[in-house]
């Protein structure tokens, strides 16, 4: 099973939920204002009754209602039949997926928990999400086991290779493969301790410009703590690059973060990182650096789609006596994109960041050099089932600079076939 039960039920006894009727806000656009007020007065029997017998089955909002009342006076078949009708209406709907999930747990019924929980796994997070909210949503008292991978492969085409102001840039056509695997286990099995780690591997190969071709690998691992909805992993990072037909980069370093689930749809995300920066050729190696930083991010999960947001500081100091130009500098980065269904076999998504870049050196008296770079990612997911999609994508980058030789615009075209697991 990929997605353990809920945090919410932090025992095997059955007890009456303590949420808002938020999931019955986003049921539907039309909420009954009788269920409504009387859910919101806590008049939870005269609301279950009216919802059962005012309201037709396919009234989303009406279901919605008399779930909750149903589960606040302890009916709780009648609240798994009301979730269960939700998602003949909106099969993608998340809240009623965990919602239900939670309620099959705290009643032991742990072959329909598993069997509704593994609807999540067609969820289109990364490996890395997946385990993150995997870890979240188990229970103290269970074994957390959790294994996700992300194959794709495809090719495009890229205008600007080597990232070079227009008159110097390099265009071609490329092919590229890319591996991505995410786990999470339990060192004993009544929860707590816990190692996870994170594997990705990214080849590519360019068409006419193969001094440009790139073999990526990075790995983390580490030890991490679970207590009710909050996890913590401090992993040790690693990370190679050959480029440039050298085995040009590695790094190394720490990377903790915390986790914090504030409800069913929503976690928050603390992060910080210590890197040191090696280049392995000799006339590279004024630009080997250390790099401390932290950030904060969240991810709101909505009816089968998710949006994130992102905002990160990094600070890089040159490890050399006589490091090379412009290695100094301090970074400020904001992200944000998600996810939207537009129907079972289609998705489409976006991501944009925004990275300010201000340097410790000036290009010239007086003139301290400071880039803003913008990247944008747009792409389109034709879900051919669970684990199979078709993924046409288009990237475009710009970097602004005061110091002209660092100016670029590039775009990438791209089509990939992806396997998740």
């Amino acid at each position: 099973m990929l997605f353990s039960p809920l945090m919410a039920a932090k025992s095997s006894a059955v007890s009456a939920p303590t949420e808002t009727s938020d999931i019955c806000e986003r049921s539907s656009a039309t909420t009954p204002n009788d269920l409504k007020h009387l859910y919101e007065t806590q008049r939870y029997k005269e609301c279950y009754d009216n919802a059962l017998s005012s309201y037709a089955f396919d009234d989303l909002a009406a279901q919605c209602y008399l779930s909750q009342c149903a589960q606040k006076i302890g009916h709780n078949t009648m609240a798994i039949g009301a979730l269960e009708r939700i998602l003949i209406l909106q099969p993608d709907n998340i809240e009623a997926i965990l919602e239900l999930t939670d309620i099959y747990h705290r009643l032991g019924l742990t072959k329909q928990r598993d069997l509704t929980a593994a609807s999540l796994k067609a969820y289109q997070l990364t490996p890395a999400q997946r385990t993150q909210l995997a870890t979240l949503v188990s229970t103290k008292t269970e074994k957390l086991s959790a294994f996700s991978a992300r194959l794709s492969t495809g090719g495009g085409y890229d205008t600007n290779l080597n990232i070079l102001p227009t008159e110097e840039k390099i265009g071609s056509a490329y092919a590229r493969v890319n591996l991505n695997m995410s786990f999470v286990h339990d060192l004993i099995d009544a929860g707590g301790w816990l190692i996870n780690g994170n594997i990705n591997y990214l080849h590519q190969t360019n068409k006419s410009a193969h001094l440009f071709d790139m073999d990526l690998f990075s790995a983390s691992a580490g030890v991490g703590y679970k207590l009710n909805n909050f996890s913590i992993s401090v992993p040790l990072y690693y990370r190679r690059l050959f480029y440039l037909e050298s085995d040009l980069v590695q790094e190394f370093g720490l990377k903790p973060s915390v986790d914090i689930m504030l409800s069913k749809s929503f976690i928050l995300n603390l992060n910080s990182a210590l890197i040191k920066r090696q280049f392995l050729t000799p006339t590279e190696e004024g630009k080997n650096f250390e790099m401390f930083g932290g950030g904060i991010g969240g991810i709101w999960l909505f009816n089968g789609n998710f949006i994130y947001l992102t905002a990160q500081y990094k600070h890089f100091t040159g490890t050399k006596n006589q490091p090379t130009i412009f290695t100094a500098k301090d970074n400020y980065i904001f992200s944000t994109g998600g996810n939207y269904l537009l129907s079972p076999m289609l998705r489409i998504h976006s991501r944009y960041r925004y990275r300010a870049n201000h340097f410790d050196d000036f290009y010239e008296q007086n003139n301290r050099r400071q880039d803003t770079n913008h990247a944008l990612t747009l792409g389109i997911d034709f879900i051919l089932s669970e684990h199979w999609k078709i993924i046409p994508l288009y990237r475009y980058i710009a970097n602004l600079s005061n110091y002209a030789p660092a100016t670029y615009h590039k775009q990438v075209s791209e089509l990939s076939l992806e396997y998740n697991y």
